[in-house]
């Protein structure tokens, strides 16, 4: 899981430059907590940041994303 946390910043790095409005969400392990605070504040080519499990929240993502609505707050998605 690790090995992968910096691959994933470098393709969404290019993706925000490709597809400026592609909506890139990045969550895991290295996403909690303060090496997912610093992270966030060297890696801002996410449009949103997952600080949780994204299970739960991917989901409700997805919808609001099909739908064309705003994703309202959730807990953890920052």
């Amino acid at each position: 899981m690790f090995e992968q946390h910096v691959p994933a910043l470098a393709l969404a790095k290019r993706l925000r430059v490709a597809l400026p409005d592609t909506f890139i969400v990045i969550g895991g392990s290295n996403c909690e907590g303060p090496m997912g605070r610093e992270t966030r504040k060297a890696f801002r080519s996410s449009t949103r940041w997952s600080a949780v499990k994204g299970d739960a929240i991917f989901p409700t993502i997805v919808e609001h994303l099909q739908l064309g609505t705003e994703i309202p707050p959730i807990k953890g998605l920052i």
